[in-house]
């Protein structure tokens, strides 16, 4: 799989939509009626949206609502900025997970009059039996828009299409629920928020909609850390910075320093003067778990982790710091099997976590072909490097420890059993949902501190675990890394009661993300790369990495 890093992909779309704009000489900005221009800007609809996507092990359906509102209409261009807003849940149906999908995007839509027409059918509606155009609009190479329009300005029914290069095609149809108007906006607000040592210069505070704005940070010798939006998705690390305004809008500029302060956890501060900062609020949220909590000035940081510190007065953000909390933070697993309750809790202290994500960079983390020696140390490092290896032990016997309260011996291919449910249980997320990245290869450390993977990050955990395991109680068996496309589990060889296909390196199928497969079962959509039959995939395509 090719990943493209989240700063590449910001600045590829920071870049595109530049160029798109500065093509577009004059917008409509307000409702215009002009015969030779409709401006459908300000009308909304809401949906019912429902997805669907066979993408392999992560196939998934999808549902939920959302509404879409026309924005600022392009007159040249023929456009208009569209904006989605809503939710809805998506359930990997061969993972056997399921998981929240906030839906907030804007994006540039065709004129009805530009599109191609392919047909005219009366559809169904919750408004009655309505007579639609049926419009195609192309976007791109992989995405397809198809709209049943009413009128010429009210949209049915859609449906989305977006292929993907060997990961199936997601479809997304949105049901009308029912239509509205809200006057846009005019004009907005930037709010800049500065890090310790930072000052932005060319704010004015209020624009013109889709005016730009062009901005300088001035900063100490601790240097500029970049500009960031209201998500914390970085948008440029040069000091000069000018950008389309099409809503109210708030900008990070923090400093080059990383950590603004390294409080004791346990200790009351004040932060005003811990931070020198004249503020009367503070907003202090744990960048890892998403909990926040407000003070006038004292607090007490309960838990290790990178918090951020929003400083206001009379109610308006004006600084933001960055702190590191070094100390214990304790992760709690529960899972069932084989009529049994387990529970595993690890108290990890968090500057190991910071060495574990520090040890690779971003490029770094993605499957190292042909030779996948950097591949194994994501495993070997878990239980070699001295950061690491101590909560691998811990973990190791805690295991252990609870399997045999409940199991008066231990077989090899049970025991593996166990652990295998242990990693299935654990919340999945793909790489892309947690870090930005496409492919995000975690130590089992990272994986434990976030409590949630996808497929390589729990495989890579089990297989850690199982090979301490097997040298702690001489289980006779080998492990080894199965990457597939779009997929990978472990391989195990182990005497078996029940006699389960292997691939052409003699291992037998570890399901370690979707839940209900016992090892040695295959699910069937990864079932061909797995034995591969007829020989079209090892070793160029399917590969095992063994760990010895």
């Amino acid at each position: 799989m090719i990943s493209m890093p989240s700063n590449i992909r910001i600045l590829l779309i920071v870049g595109i939509v530049a160029a798109v704009c500065a093509i577009a000489a004059a917008f409509i900005m307000l409702n215009q009626n002009d015969d030779d221009a409709r401006d459908l800007s300000g009308n909304w609809t809401k949906y019912d949206l429902d997805g669907m996507s066979g993408a392999g092990m992560e196939s998934f359906t999808e549902s939920g609502k959302c509404k879409i509102s026309f924005g600022y209409h392009d007159r040249d261009g023929s456009r208009y900025q569209m904006e989605e807003a809503g939710s809805s849940i998506r359930i990997y149906t061969e993972l056997g997970k399921k998981m929240p999908i906030p839906k907030v995007e804007l994006y540039w839509a065709s004129e009805f009059e530009t599109m191609e027409k392919t047909g005219h059918e009366t559809i169904p509606t919750v408004a009655g039996d309505k007579e639609c155009d049926i419009l195609r609009e192309t976007v791109g190479a992989k995405e397809t828009r198809t709209y049943w329009v009413h009128d010429g300005k009210t949209v049915y029914r859609m449906v989305h299409e977006i292929s993907g290069e060997g990961k199936g095609n997601a479809v997304y149809t949105y049901t009308y629920i029912e239509s509205g108007h809200d006057e846009i906006q005019t004009g907005c607000t930037l709010t800049t928020v500065t890090g310790s040592g930072v000052d932005v210069k060319g704010n004015k505070g209020t624009y013109a909609t889709l005016d730009y704005a062009e901005l300088e940070a001035e900063y100490s010798d601790d240097g500029f850390g970049g500009w960031y939006d209201a998500k914390w998705a970085l948008i440029s690390k040069e000091p000069k910075l000018r950008i389309m305004l099409t809503t109210d809008t708030i900008l990070y500029a923090i400093n080059g320093l990383g950590w603004d302060v390294e409080p004791d956890m346990g200790e009351q501060l004040n932060l005003q003067s811990v931070l020198g900062v004249d503020a009367d609020s503070f907003i202090i949220t744990n960048t890892d778990t998403g909990s926040t909590e407000s003070s006038e000035g004292d607090h007490v940081f309960k838990e290790g982790g990178q918090y951020r510190i929003y400083a206001s007065k009379d109610g308006t953000a004006t600084k933001v710091f960055h702190a590191f909390v070094d100390n214990l933070v304790t992760r709690e697993f529960s899972w069932e099997y084989d009529g049994g309750s387990y529970t595993l809790r690890l108290d990890i202290d968090y500057s190991d976590v910071q060495y574990a994500k520090g040890y690779y960079t971003p490029h770094e983390r993605t499957s190292e072909r042909p030779e996948h020696e950097r591949d194994k140390t994501f495993v070997t490092l878990s239980y070699t490097d001295p950061h690491m290896a101590g909560y691998m032990e811990e973990i190791v016997n805690s295991l252990i420890d609870s399997y045999k309260e409940n199991h008066s011996e231990i077989e090899a291919y049970d025991f593996l059993n166990y652990i295998l449910v242990f990693t299935q249980n654990i919340e999945y997320r793909s790489d892309f949902d947690l870090t930005g990245y496409d492919e995000y290869w975690k130590f089992p450390l990272e994986t434990i501190f976030d409590r949630c993977g996808d497929c390589e990050d729990t495989m890579l955990l089990f297989v850690a675990i199982a090979h301490q395991c097997r040298d702690i109680l001489d289980l006779d068996c080998r492990l080894s890394l199965q990457l597939m496309p779009d997929h990978a589990c472990a391989g195990v060889i182990v005497d078996t009661t029940t006699e389960y296909q292997k691939n052409p390196d003699g291992f037998i199928f570890g399901e370690t993300t979707a839940t209900g497969y016992d090892l040695g079962e295959i699910p069937d959509k990864v079932k061909d790369y797995f034995l591969d039959v007829e020989g079209k995939y090892y070793p160029s395509v399917c590969t095992t990495v063994e760990i010895v």
